[in-house]
């Protein structure tokens, strides 16, 4: 989900699918980006059982706080955050550095393994005619509670809910989600190209029901790029993919 963004004001419009009602807003000024955690990441109580089986269909977009699968650091290609699924308060990975380092705009954090994809990325995106500049990175759960309550309180709490995740909820507190801002063609580029280096779109448009959000083609998660082509070549929602490769077998 993107966060408020600190540029200049930009008005959005939502068309509502099911009505010609628009709601309109602007983003509201954000808070510096996050700061590095501490050199040593808090310590993860171990997750209770699982409250599902292998073969368990993929479950609906209900709103629940059940501890998500594989949410420890070293899983963070498995780990399935949506509406039920949670990590907790203290998820924060200890590996975070600057985007800067991958040739992009600094300013925002991803974990260190993200790093030369990204790079890579960005080169290729450049060869090509577009530029790769990053919006969000990583989110604590403090800022995530944040920018949920902004879009909240500006939309109500159903549109609200579409349109950011609760606190624990973001794939952003991963550290290996990032928004991209909408530079001429980036939307398209990435939406073509960036699974080739291990990110793919989060939320795909018409498939809120099982993305459990609203369309945001500037929503990328890096999966490295082995998860990413099968992803890619399944034509599958990632949350969908993850229950049915990773989570429920």
């Amino acid at each position: 989900m993107r966060a408020p963004s600190g540029r200049p004001l930009r008005t959005l419009a939502i068309a509502v699918s099911l009505g010609a009602a628009v709601v309109a807003w602007a983003p509201a000024p954000a808070a510096a980006a996050d700061p590095s955690p501490a050199p040593s990441a808090p310590a993860l109580a171990p997750a209770p059982a699982p409250a599902f089986a292998a073969g368990d269909p993929l479950p609906a977009c209900t709103t629940a706080d059940d501890p998500a699968p594989f949410r420890r650091y070293g899983e963070w290609a498995s780990t399935l955050v949506d509406t039920r699924f949670a990590l907790p308060r203290a998820y924060a990975p200890p590996d975070l550095v600057s985007t800067s380092n991958a040739g992009t705009n600094g300013g925002y954090l991803v974990r260190r393994l993200v790093i030369a994809d990204l790079r890579a990325m960005v080169r290729a995106a450049a060869a090509a005619g577009v530029r790769i500049r990053v919006d969000s990175g990583y989110r604590s759960y403090a800022r995530q509670a944040a920018v949920y309550a902004y879009y909240v309180d500006l939309l109500g709490p159903v549109k609200g809910a579409l349109r950011a995740a609760r606190p624990g909820h973001s794939e952003h507190q991963l550290g290996t989600a990032m928004d991209i801002r909408n530079t001429a063609g980036a939307y398209t580029w990435l939406a073509r190209h960036g699974w080739k280096y291990g990110f793919v779109i989060s939320f795909p448009k018409g498939m809120t029901s099982i993305s459990c959000y609203q369309y945001e083609p500037w929503h990328i998660r890096y999966y490295g790029r082995t998860r990413a082509i099968g992803m890619h070549w399944a034509a599958a929602v990632p949350r969908a993919w993850l229950w049915a490769h990773v989570v429920a077998v």
